[in-house]
């Protein structure tokens, strides 16, 4: 009969459980510190032994080889299925990649040879035999075939692009007063035109803006000047002839002005609000 009460045991077994997890990390070098329980244990031992029964526990961790059998009668074949198996085993380590000097790699733990992965030749035949020609179609296919790489790009040293893995031959992108012409011609005038029309010339780049480093802006690639908005005081001027006297007003009546900006109240540093926009006091 413990000398202890329920409560007391709980007390107890919470701060072996705490202290057991500081000795743990402290025997696999997890700290660089002095052992953070040892005076403790020699303060306490004789008045709770209770608490300090788990460290004379005939515990030990599996060695790698004594583990793998174990695994193997369990019928574990993946990560996931030993994750939540090895809750179960308190001998198993919860990441024994970590905890192992001769481990190798998870297949070698479930007892599975390393796959050969194939060529890089050879991969570019298969990737054209089951008709792939994207990376999100590669990662897809990839999953029913062991042998190919999950990351070829960085799995094989000859890479060059996955254009040269589908072959497919590099884009080559027109210059940008080239594609000044192109969209001339095709009679583009906004954004949302060019990027429609984009989709059917794999020789324009999607976004221009990002990719030249001439650029100048999008009104400048569709041929058009650059807009010269009034200023703040002839912005006041016009807005009062146009008898604009709301904001919803302005934002209607600006799409037919270009030289008014649609945000005036972001656009002007000299900015006071919209009452002084429309000539009234603010309130």
């Amino acid at each position: 009969m413990s000398r202890y009460t329920k409560e007391q045991r709980e007390k107890l077994d919470q701060i072996a459980y705490q202290e057991r997890n500081a000795y743990r990390r402290y025997l696999r070098g997890g700290t660089q510190n002095a052992c953070p329980i040892i005076g403790t244990r020699e303060a306490w031992w004789r008045k709770t032994p209770e608490r300090w029964a788990w460290l004379n526990e005939e515990r030990y961790w599996l060695p790698l080889f004594q583990l793998k059998k174990e695994i193997k009668a369990s019928d574990i074949h993946s990560p996931r299925q030993y994750n939540k198996v090895q809750k179960r085993h308190r001998n198993w380590p919860s990441a024994p990649y970590g905890f192992y000097d001769e481990w190798v790699s998870w297949p070698n733990l479930f007892g599975r040879a390393e796959p050969i992965y194939l060529t890089l030749p050879q991969l570019k035949k298969e990737v054209k035999t089951f008709n792939t020609n994207s990376v999100e179609q590669y990662n897809k296919v990839q999953k029913r075939h062991r042998n190919w790489p999950s990351a070829p790009d960085k799995f094989y040293d000859e890479w060059v692009s996955w254009h040269d893995l589908f072959g497919r031959t590099k884009i080559i992108y027109l210059t940008l007063p080239k594609l000044r012409k192109a969209v001339k011609a095709s009679n583009i005038h906004h954004h949302g035109q060019y990027l429609k029309a984009q989709k059917k010339h794999r020789n324009w780049p999607s976004t221009p803006d990002r990719f030249y480093d001439e650029w100048v802006s999008w009104p400048n690639l569709f041929g058009r000047a650059k807009i010269v908005y009034l200023t703040l005081h002839q912005l006041r001027k016009a807005v009062k002839t146009s008898n604009t006297c709301s904001q919803r007003r302005y934002n209607k009546v600006q799409k037919r002005h270009r030289n008014w900006p649609s945000a005036p109240d972001k656009f002007h540093d000299e900015w006071i609000s919209w009452p002084n926009l429309f000539g009234r006091k603010a309130a």
